[in-house]
C-alpha cells in the first residue's frame, strides 16, 4: 500500500489524466481495501474507472471495477457493488481469453456480495465455484488461496467444519508456496487465521494459538496492526 501511495503521489504531480495515474489509483485502491479503508478505495476506484471508460480501455475498466467493488460490498453500498460487479463480467469478459484466473475472481467477489446479502449457502457455493475456477486456469494465481481462505470461513458459517479445517488446511499450503522467500504474507497470514478459526472444539488449544499467533504475526506485519485482518487475529489470540 504504501509503494503503491508514492507511486500516485509521483503520477499525480506529473498531471494530466493519464493511464498510469489510472492504474496506480486502481492499484491503491485495492491495496486500501485489505486496510479497511474503504471510503478511500470508493473514491479512487470510482475515478480510476471513469478514466478508463472515457479512454474505452476496456481491460482496465474491468479490473478497476473488480479491484474495488470489495470496497463497496464492504461499506453496505450493495447496489453499487454489484453494478461494479456486472462492470467487471462485462468488460473483461471481452478482454480476457476463457478460462483466465480472473474468473475466479469475479466469481469470489461474486461470493462476498451474496454474503453480504445474507445469502451464505449461494456465498458459499461461489466460493467454491472460484476455487474450481482457479484450479482449472492455465495461468496459474497466487489469489487461489484467498479463494480457499473465504470457502474455509463459509464452511464454518453453513455449519460444515470438517470442509472449514480441510479448505484452510489447503489455503495455508497455497500461501505457504507462493512466499518466494519472503519472511511474511498476508495470505499467509489469512490462511493461519482460517485455519484457528475451524478448529473444532475440544482442540489442541497450544497448537490453535500458534496458528493464532503466526496469523497475527504475517498480517501484522504486511497490512499494519490496525487492519481488520490484523486486529481479528489479535483479539483472538488474546482470548485463547
Amino acid at each position: 500500500a504504501e509503494m503503491a501511495s508514492r507511486g500516485l503521489a509521483i503520477a499525480k504531480d506529473i498531471g494530466g489524466e493519464t493511464e498510469l495515474l489510472a492504474i496506480l489509483e486502481g492499484n491503491r485502491a485495492r491495496a486500501l481495501v485489505e486496510l479497511g479503508r474503504f471510503a478511500e478505495a470508493q473514491a479512487l476506484t470510482e475515478h480510476a474507472l471513469a478514466s478508463a471508460l472515457q479512454r474505452n480501455d476496456v481491460r482496465w475498466a474491468g479490473t478497476f471495477a473488480l479491484y474495488g467493488a470489495p470496497a463497496f460490498c464492504s461499506d453496505g453500498k450493495l447496489e453499487r457493488c454489484a453494478a461494479l460487479l456486472e462492470i467487471a463480467r462485462e468488460k473483461l469478459g471481452a478482454a480476457l481469453p476463457a478460462g483466465h484466473s480472473t474468473f475466479a475472481s469475479i466469481e469470489l467477489l461474486a461470493s462476498q456480495l451474496l454474503l453480504a446479502r445474507g445469502k451464505v449457502v449461494e456465498a458459499r457455493d461461489a466460493a467454491a465455484r472460484a476455487v474450481g475456477l482457479f484450479e482449472a486456469a492455465p495461468d496459474k494465481s497466487t489469489l487461489q488461496a484467498q479463494a480457499l481462505v473465504a470457502l474455509a470461513r463459509l464452511d464454518v458459517s453453513t455449519d460444515d467444519a470438517a470442509a472449514g479445517t480441510r479448505h484452510a488446511d489447503q489455503a495455508v499450503t497455497h500461501a505457504t508456496r507462493s512466499l518466494a522467500g519472503l519472511p511474511h504474507s498476508e495470505w499467509l497470514g489469512q490462511a493461519s487465521l482460517a485455519r484457528a478459526i475451524t478448529e473444532p472444539a475440544g482442540a489442541d488449544r497450544p497448537a490453535a494459538l500458534a496458528q493464532l499467533q503466526s496469523a497475527a504475526e504475517n498480517l501484522r506485519e504486511t497490512l499494519g496492526a490496525d487492519a481488520p485482518s490484523s486486529r481479528e487475529a489479535i483479539e483472538l489470540a488474546g482470548r485463547r
